[in-house]
């Protein structure tokens, strides 16, 4: 559990951009890779069905366990706007 907090903070608030991938074969679930520093990669996972959002780290191949993170949040990011539909509008403006 420390060893996981560590590397959960030691990764840098800075993503680089990512376009939004939509598997044809799973239809609602998107993902996004958006390269960390170092060879991590921050990934979030948006289920349009269920409303839910969720980012995990990629670091050589394997992948932690995702966490469920705010819609609200995400939808600040330009390229989630189009996809992150049922939230009002006032939180893609901030």
């Amino acid at each position: 559990m420390r060893k996981f907090l560590f590397i959960f903070l030691a990764i840098p608030s800075i993503a680089f951009g990512a376009t939004v991938y939509k598997n044809p074969e799973e239809g609602t679930i998107l993902s996004a890779e958006y390269k960390a520093s170092g060879s991590g990669k921050i990934v979030y996972i948006v289920d349009t069905v269920t409303q839910l959002c969720f980012v995990t780290m990629k670091r050589g191949g394997l992948g932690l366990s995702p966490s469920q993170v705010p819609c609200e949040s995400l939808v600040k990011r330009d390229e989630w706007k189009k996809f992150i539909t049922w939230l009002k509008d006032d939180y893609s403006q901030k």
